[in-house]
Order: C-alpha cells, then sequence, then structure tokens
C-alpha cells in the first residue's frame, strides 16, 4: 500500500467522525448509530481492520477468501464491527448492501468490472449512502505501466473490458479483464450520484493509479 492510500482512508474516517454528531449520526430511539462503511474488494483487509478501528461498522466484500475470516480476527473486541462477505459486490441485491452507508472505500478494485456493472454499483451505493457521506476510491488509469500502450485503452468506455497479454499478466499476476480509467471516466462514473468531487480534482500517482474522494453533504450549498 502506498502512503496516499492510508491518507485517503484517515482523511475519509475523520470527516465522518469528526464533524458535528447532528450532521453525521442518525437518533433512533434515544441512541445514536455507529457509522457504516463499505469496502470493496478488500483484499487482505488492511483497511477494513483500520476503519473498524476507527470505530465503525465495517462490510467488507472481495471475490477472494480474506484473512478477515480467519477466527483470529476477532480477538480483538473492536473486529466485532467487521464483517466479511466472499461475494461479486455487483450481485449483491440492493437491500443487502447496508444502510444509510458513511464512507463507502474501494481501492483498485472498480476497474475489474465492465463500466456498464460499474455504473449501476454506484447506481445503488448512491440510493444507500446517508445525508453525509464519503466515497474514496482508486482505480486503475489507462497510463498505468500495467496497461500502458495496449490497444485495449483506446476503446470506449462501454467496451473496454480487456485481457492483459500474457506477459503482464504473469508479470501483475492480474488474469481478470481490466478496465482502466481516464481522469474524465471516473469523474463520469460519478456523475449520477448526488456527491460531489472534493477539490475538484481526479489525482493520479507516479504508478498511474487514479485516485479520487467524492462527498455528499446535505448541508453543502452551491457543490
Amino acid at each position: 500500500l502506498d502512503a496516499l492510500d492510508a491518507a485517503t482512508l484517515n482523511y475519509a474516517a475523520t470527516l465522518i467522525l469528526c464533524a458535528p454528531v447532528g450532521r453525521f449520526f442518525q437518533q433512533n430511539g434515544g441512541k445514536i448509530r455507529a457509522p457504516n462503511a463499505l469496502d470493496i474488494g478488500c483484499g487482505e483487509g488492511v483497511m477494513s481492520e483500520a476503519l473498524a478501528e476507527h470505530g465503525l461498522n465495517v462490510t467488507a466484500i472481495d471475490l477472494q477468501p480474506s484473512r478477515i475470516g480467519v477466527e483470529y480476527f476477532y480477538d480483538n473486541p473492536a473486529f466485532g464491527r467487521l464483517e466479511f462477505q466472499q461475494e461479486d459486490i455487483t450481485r449483491i441485491p440492493e437491500h443487502a448492501i447496508p444502510c444509510p452507508l458513511d464512507i463507502v472505500y474501494s481501492q483498485r478494485a472498480l476497474h475489474y468490472f465492465p463500466h456498464s456493472k460499474a455504473s449501476d454499483l454506484v447506481d445503488k451505493i448512491n440510493r444507500r449512502l446517508a445525508p453525509t457521506a464519503v466515497i474514496a476510491v482508486s482505480v486503475m488509469g489507462t497510463r498505468c505501466p500495467i496497461v500502458k500502450g495496449l490497444p485495449g485503452i483506446k476503446e470506449p468506455l462501454n467496451h473496454r473490458h480487456f485481457k492483459l497479454p500474457r506477459d503482464r499478466a504473469e508479470r501483475w499476476n492480474i488474469e481478470r479483464r481490466v478496465c482502466p480509467y481516464t481522469k474524465q471516466d471516473l469523474r463520469r462514473l460519478f456523475e449520477g450520484a448526488d456527491v460531489y468531487l472534493k477539490d475538484g480534482k481526479v489525482h493520479e500517482t507516479r504508478f498511474g493509479m487514479l485516485k479520487a474522494i467524492f462527498i455528499r453533504d446535505s448541508m453543502a450549498q452551491g457543490r
């Protein structure tokens, strides 16, 4: 993990936990609910664990088995708020996605889905978001060395979902099809969601990964 991943996570969690309680938490029978987080493509669960340590109820989802499911992860009481599901997130029905969602975190996962499925997933998540929420996302960019120069990156976004050549697939250990994004593509993926892009920028790492934070704030004006 690079430093920006950790910085993104800490920023997203801080926005939720340090904001006025009335804006981020809902009263229910006199009780203040804990914030909910969704980690899409959680991998080994490093970021899921960090979110749980911030006090959030975390639903972590990945196609592959994760160490989150290992029993020793629950030795610490903090992990009582951490649940792992081995699923294809695009096939999970909307009602099964936690609601309301305060943080959605996805590191290097959305580019494995065809754009149409990623777009449908964003629509589902948008309908589950809390009035104030943060989406922190990272995807493979078209200038990333993994895909740079390949013919597939020139395809229209709706058709851009291709397998890597054998040498690159073996080098990067990626067998799945990928849909790399440009900065504008990533902006457009979230255009239909009721969110705004923090700082108005999609950032690109030196390795060509794109990172962005989208914010929903029901109290914000003129966004």
